[in-house]
């Protein structure tokens, strides 16, 4: 019973994201901004671990790194900045802080 409840809430989880939630956070250290919804695409910036970025549009363009698969999604950031970023590190909450960010570090 546990395992399946475990199990609907990740399909909720997922199938909310697929929604392309509006507001969604970097997971990875660093992510690359690029100009086209490839891994060839000109690296235009770099979003940091906890980064709110907003999502314009989702692709269907299939990318898969380090066995996590997802999409292309096009993102825009505070300061201008827009581009291509791949899906499979973000999530919508915010994330813990790592060891050595204060609470004001991730706002």
């Amino acid at each position: 019973m546990i395992v399946y409840s475990c199990l609907m809430v990740i399909s909720v989880i997922r199938f909310s994201y697929s929604l392309a939630p509006k507001k969604v956070y970097s997971i990875a250290s660093t992510l690359n901004v690029r100009s086209e919804p490839s891994i060839k695409g000109k690296v235009l910036g770099s979003i940091p671990y906890g980064k709110e970025v907003n999502i314009l549009k989702k692709t269907v363009i299939p990318y898969t790194s380090e066995g996590i698969k997802g999409v292309w999604v096009k993102v825009s950031l505070k300061g201008n900045l827009s581009g291509y970023i791949f899906n499979g590190y973000l999530i919508t909450v915010p994330p813990p802080p790592t060891v050595g960010d204060s609470v004001s570090d991730m706002v």
